[in-house]
């Protein structure tokens, strides 16, 4: 960890983040993101896994949103 990130840390500015168990059920209601990012992490999940990760980025897309992978 380089120094700046662990200032980063020690000054509690990653308290805000929100972990994901992206193979479950994701806490959003439908239609509420613009956009889901996702690098590095379908080809590291199960079959049944990666199918619910898919199925639900979907579920959260507005119309017309943007899937990067």
């Amino acid at each position: 960890m380089s120094d700046v990130r662990y200032a980063e840390h020690r000054a509690g500015v990653f308290r805000r983040l929100r972990y994901l168990d992206v193979t479950r059920d994701w806490p959003f209601q439908s239609n509420r993101f613009e956009a889901v990012f996702s690098s590095h992490v379908l080809e590291h999940l199960p079959l049944r896994g990666a199918r619910v990760c898919l199925t639900e980025s979907y579920r959260c897309l507005q119309p017309g949103g943007v899937l990067r992978i």
